[in-house]
């Protein structure tokens, strides 16, 4: 009988050291700042109309609508309710890229990149007043090509696009491991219906259309009705919400990108889309020998979990194999949006920096 006690005893005395675990994870968790994020839980809004398509280089890639102001706003649903993460403004050039100040013939520097270099999360960083304001940056002409969702790929057409616009005297690239990743650039189906309805890229993300002057209380609803459309299990939202449960579900990755070794990278580096993306960066230095990358991390390789992914890996070699001028732009989990993967202003602030230190 006093065995069975013991055994009982023991078994509630794990039960209370489990849970106090459990407890004590989430607690940290809540103050802590977590490295993951949800895309798939995001919803984002646009300005009505904000693009067009450019058809003069080899191969056509959209924009955004020259001589513009676009608002972007971007809506996280959370486990209870929804939270607007960033609500941008941005006016556009007559290129149809963030206006940096009024370009004639030629630019002391282009700068290409994703949605890190358009500004998404902090909002745009690289714009005429911040140029202006600096008093060693504002005696350049500096042009921000940065775009959403682009690749090394996209860089190039962009580069090109510019090439027959202005004499470009340098070149400068800010990238994510992810950018080496991506896909051609491509048209936009602009008549299609899906322009119409918000569902070009994806039914539950991008490209829902708002006038520049909705108010935010009406952006919120609107999410939550496209929310609830998706029906989305609430056992599903709780999992994401736990610390616990991301910890677990993030570990292997995490060992994997602590162990990993050449071998996986040679095993990534095989990839053809890695292929490709390397391809079109070496066609760009070969145009720009001075050309410089900037390397800034994404938000899940920074923080509690956070550790260079096989990607960043894969990127960094390659680079110093082929003598690139390259150099991280360090960011902490601090610099990063509450539920978005793109930085914050603090975060914009540093990337500022970096490219200021690279101009100089």
């Amino acid at each position: 009988m006093s065995s069975i006690k013991r055994s009982i005893k023991i078994f509630v005395y794990l039960i209370y050291t489990s849970l106090s675990v459990i407890l004590l994870t989430e607690f940290i968790g809540f103050f802590v700042f977590d490295n993951r994020y949800n895309w798939d839980l995001r919803y984002l809004y646009y300005s009505k109309n904000p693009i067009v398509n450019e058809f003069s280089t080899s191969k056509a890639f959209w924009k955004y609508q020259p001589n513009s102001k676009i608002r972007i706003v971007a809506v996280y649903q959370g486990l209870l309710t929804q939270t607007i993460e960033y609500d941008c403004a941005f006016d556009t050039n007559k290129f149809g890229f963030i206006d940096t100040g009024e370009i004639s013939k030629s630019v002391d520097f282009l700068v290409l990149g994703d949605s890190y270099t358009e500004g998404h999360g902090g909002c745009p960083w690289l714009i005429e007043d911040t140029i202006l304001e600096d008093e060693h940056l504002a005696e350049f002409k500096i042009l921000n090509g940065g775009l959403q969702g682009s690749g090394i790929l996209k860089f190039e057409q962009v580069l090109e696009y510019f090439s027959s616009k202005v004499t470009i005297e340098n070149l400068i690239i800010i990238a994510i491991s992810n950018d080496f990743k991506r896909g051609d650039a491509y048209a936009w189906n602009i008549e299609g219906e899906c322009y119409l309805n918000g569902s070009c890229i994806d039914k539950n993300d991008y490209w829902y259309y708002l006038q520049n002057d909705i108010s935010r209380p009406e952006i919120k609803n609107t999410s939550r009705q496209r929310h609830k459309e998706r029906d989305i299990p609430r056992k599903e939202l709780w999992l994401r919400a736990s610390f616990t449960y991301q910890v677990f579900s993030e570990y292997r990755t995490v060992l994997d990108n602590i162990l990993s070794n050449s071998s996986l990278i040679e095993t990534e580096l095989d990839v053809a889309v890695y292929q490709e993306n390397f391809e079109a960066l070496d066609r760009i230095k070969y145009r720009f020998p001075k050309l410089k990358v900037i390397l800034v991390p994404q938000r899940d390789e920074v923080g509690v979990l956070g550790v260079k992914n096989l990607d960043s890996l894969a990127v960094e070699r390659y680079l110093e194999e082929n003598m690139y001028q390259f150099s991280w732009c360090e960011l902490t989990s601090r610099d990063y949006m509450p539920a978005d993967g793109h930085p914050n202003g603090l975060g914009y602030k540093k990337l500022f920096k970096c490219l200021k230190e690279n101009i100089l």
